[in-house]
């Protein structure tokens, strides 16, 4: 055993666990054991250290505090070394303590965000871009920080925060050096206000950094407008990011359009993320690891020379039910209006019943009930968010199943399908 040297300014700095944490740490679970100096402080051996670092290795393995302790004590129930039979490699504990530090300029950033600090909140941007490489800084502190700033519901504040993303981003770009290789890509997003437009720059960022010829087109409109882009450009293919069910449905027509003219594309985006299997009716090559902007991934693709995907019809049935939809929708959202008109704010029942049948129109797009199903409880927060309806969820939804059954035929039985799913 190890004598006790280590003061807890010196364990933080070895470990990257905060004061508190190690403190509630000792007090709950007996772990570690620092000894007390007659003055009351503690003091760590080595052995407390490495307990430590193993507790915060299986925590970054997924576990909870107290699910790694009880891990510990069973390894050491069956009498073995918890440090020997799960041994932490050097490597890992270095890449521990960058995550620790990563999360603190994350933290740091969205701190200086929430209180529009533009200095603050643009030298931690630059402090990240000068202690990690470009796909670490943009992935694990800008990404994540954005993801933390939209999570609070502020959403003037995490735009003001994207803009400035974006801002940092473009002026690194101009700062580069002329590309090298050859074959332009051009890479875009399907939405445009959908305050993710630093995901886009960051790929172009990081394509240009390796001397890849790549340019930022920062939304489109149609598809016609994306084949003029493409040719204009003389580009060897696109890049196309969506991150929600709308964005995935108008990129699902748009990859059908570019398979026809011939032109290379890959996709990706957070949506993709959190629903894979909607990349099935997508044409075109996915980008289906999301670490670090996927740009392995996309150098896999450019490095097997980009390819015009098949064509990848959209199945009869949805797109049967898609056209009858768009012919009927006035007159199912008539009628839901003529039954809770009375009862709502005219300009917020308006609001969500688009927003409930753009919703139908995605999932038909995509061949796929989950934009709809998904949206369900989205749709209803939507409601209490606009102070919409003085009625019950479920009286808003059966209106809307209603006014569908009346005025759909056999054409739209999905939809109805799909309606009748929704929980209410």
């Amino acid at each position: 055993m190890s004598s006790p040297t280590y003061n807890l300014k010196a364990v933080v700095q070895e470990t990257g666990v905060k004061p508190d944490a190690l403190r509630a740490w000792e007090r709950r679970y007996g772990l570690p054991k620092p000894v007390r100096t007659a003055s009351g402080h503690r003091l760590y051996s080595q052995r407390d250290v490495d307990i430590v670092k193993w507790l915060v290795a299986r925590r970054r393995e997924g576990l909870l505090i107290g699910r790694a302790v009880e891990l510990w004590r069973q390894l050491e129930a069956e009498g073995k070394d918890p440090l020997q039979a799960m041994p932490i490699e050097p490597r890992a504990v270095a890449d521990l303590l960058k995550g620790d530090a990563l999360d603190a300029l994350m933290q740091t950033f969205v701190e200086a965000c929430l209180v529009m600090n533009e200095s603050q909140a643009d030298a931690t941007l630059a402090q990240a871009l000068a202690s990690y490489p470009p796909a670490t800084a943009f992935s694990q502190v800008a990404a994540r920080a954005l993801e933390r700033l939209r999570e609070t519901g502020d959403e003037m504040r995490w735009r003001w925060a994207a803009a400035l993303v974006e801002r940092r981003i473009q002026a690194l770009i101009l700062a580069l050096p002329p590309a090298t290789a050859t074959g332009r890509v051009l890479v875009t997003r399907v939405a445009a206000d959908d305050g993710r437009g630093f995901e886009a720059l960051a790929i172009v960022h990081m394509l240009r950094g390796r001397g890849r010829p790549a340019l930022y087109l920062p939304t489109f409109t149609s598809s016609a407008e994306l084949q003029m882009a493409h040719q204009m450009s003389q580009a060897v293919g696109m890049i196309l990011l969506a991150h929600d069910f709308l964005a995935a449905a108008a990129l699902a027509d748009a990859s059908r359009d570019m398979a026809a003219a011939n032109i290379a594309l890959a996709f990706g985006g957070a949506i993709f993320e959190r629903f894979p299997h909607l990349a099935d009716g997508i044409c075109g090559f996915f980008l289906e690891d999301r670490a670090s902007f996927a740009i392995e991934s996309i150098e896999k693709w450019l490095a097997a020379g980009p390819q015009a995907a098949e064509i990848r019809a959209l199945a009869s049935p949805y797109r049967r039910a898609r056209e009858h939809f768009i012919a009927r929708r006035a007159a199912i959202e008539a009628s839901v209006w003529q039954t809770l008109g009375q009862r709502t704010r005219p300009e917020a029942l308006v609001a969500i019943l688009n927003f409930l049948s753009d919703h139908i129109l995605a999932g038909l797009a995509l061949g796929d009930a989950a934009p709809l199903l998904a949206v369900g409880e989205k749709t209803r927060s939507f409601a209490v968010a606009e102070n919409a309806v003085s009625l019950a969820w479920r009286d808003f939804i059966d209106a809307y199943r209603r006014a569908a059954a009346k005025t759909l035929n056999d054409e739209g039985e999905i939809i109805l399908q799909w309606l009748r799913k929704i929980e209410t």
